[in-house]
């Protein structure tokens, strides 16, 4: 199975791709021809083309001898008896998986759609690593309920941790990590709701201990349990966004890669503040915008309906918290779910955008409608294993 991120495309289409382009002109974007004067641009959250041959990233592990090797962005993963990851800043080594007679299998991760992996079992564990745009995501499912599992993490440098508890980033300097591990979700016995798990990071003489807690803050009973998190290595962006919430008032989450928009146990009342990098975008202004829609990944079928308020002021995705928050400006739409996606609609948005030359914009925030309903669970832009996408239709006048 060849899985590119052609493939992602195609699910929020609804439909396969044609006439796409051959030559990466945006590291960010994939451009596509839909009729004689109609294209759409589909811009993903990361990268979507490797360093290494500019070509698009292919989800697939290549077995050489006894490892097996993936190229993502800029990260080359290479799985042997561990995972370890590797870019020009440095390597990164995850142990106490015991990789042993492991194979390339096409499966299904925990959120139903097909992907390639590598599958192997160890003692009550059965364990899948599927890559993402520049790592791993490490999908675990065990009968043993324990509340913590302990991971090493060896670097061959030293960084200085970073983290709230939904991720746990080795940094280089402020605002610049290295490599960045997202304590995902876990699944319940019925397998169609989730819920957060956490993940910290702590230094040791040689390395580092990777800590994912599977019990906080409910107590979970259940005959098994799947849970997934994901290691990657850092890159840019062009979309920038953070949650802010009401339990957590003081906590930034400009690295996290989930958002509970809406009402929750875990983090009250949730909302996503989330803006284009208009640069990106400065090469479409001679176009017409049909329409812009935004993708992110649903994981959980909240039921709560979500706001999209438009932003005049501008905020700091890595200052942004709930006590500090920029109050929102006029409504313009509500998201909607289509595909497996929840979908805004940010029309009005960039076309603002391109008819100011590619000024930056204030972009938007996803709050809930009301906040006694339940919290839908997403993707943000932080996401390398289901990164977000915008999707723009022009016209060419």
């Amino acid at each position: 199975m060849d899985y590119t991120i052609i493939n992602e495309i195609n699910k929020c289409r609804g439909k396969p791709i044609v006439g796409a382009e051959k030559i990466n002109t945006n590291r960010f974007r994939l451009v596509c021809r839909d009729a004689e004067r109609e294209l759409s641009v589909y811009y993903f959250s990361c990268p979507i083309y490797r360093n290494i041959d500019n070509k698009l990233i292919s989800f697939n592990f290549e077995h050489i001898g006894d490892i097996f090797v993936f190229n993502g962005i800029n990260a080359n993963v290479r799985v042997g008896q561990h995972c370890t990851l590797t870019n020009m800043v440095g390597k990164i080594e995850l142990q106490e998986l015991e990789i042993i007679k492991a194979q390339i299998i096409t499966t299904k991760d925990m959120y139903g759609d097909l992907r390639e992996a590598l599958f192997f079992k160890n003692c009550e564990e059965q364990i899948l690593i599927f890559p993402t745009c520049n790592g791993i995501a490490v999908q675990i499912t065990t009968t043993n309920l324990y509340k913590m599992r302990k991971f090493r993490l060896l670097t061959d440098k030293k960084y200085y941790i970073w983290g709230n508890g939904r991720y746990a980033a080795l940094m280089i300097e402020d605002r610049q990590p290295f490599a960045v591990v997202n304590a995902m979700c876990r699944g319940m016995d019925n397998g169609d709701s989730f819920v957060p798990i956490y993940c910290y990071l702590e230094e040791e003489k040689d390395g580092y201990s990777l800590i994912i807690d599977l019990g906080a803050p409910t107590d979970f009973q259940g005959s098994k349990q799947t849970y997934i998190f994901t290691l990657d290595l850092y890159t840019s962006k062009s979309i920038f966004d953070t949650t802010v919430e009401s339990v957590n008032p003081d906590m930034n989450n400009s690295y996290g890669s989930l958002a509970l928009i809406g009402n929750s146990k875990f983090f009250g009342e949730q909302w996503l503040y989330t803006r284009i990098d208009a640069a990106q975008l400065l090469d479409l202004r001679y176009f017409s915008v049909i329409s812009a829609k935004l993708y992110a990944k649903k994981y959980s079928g909240g039921d709560a309906n979500v706001n999209i308020n438009k932003m005049n002021i501008p905020w700091c995705s890595f200052g942004n918290t709930w006590n500090t928050k920029t109050e929102t400006e006029e409504l313009v739409g509500q998201a909607k779910s289509e595909q497996g996606y929840l979908v805004a609609d940010l029309t009005k948005i960039i076309r603002k955008i391109l008819y100011q030359n590619g000024e930056p914009d204030a972009g938007v925030v996803l709050k809930p409608v009301n906040i006694n309903q339940n919290a839908v669970m997403t993707a943000t832009a932080d996401n390398y294993f289901t990164p977000q996408i915008l999707e723009i239709k022009l016209s060419i006048d």
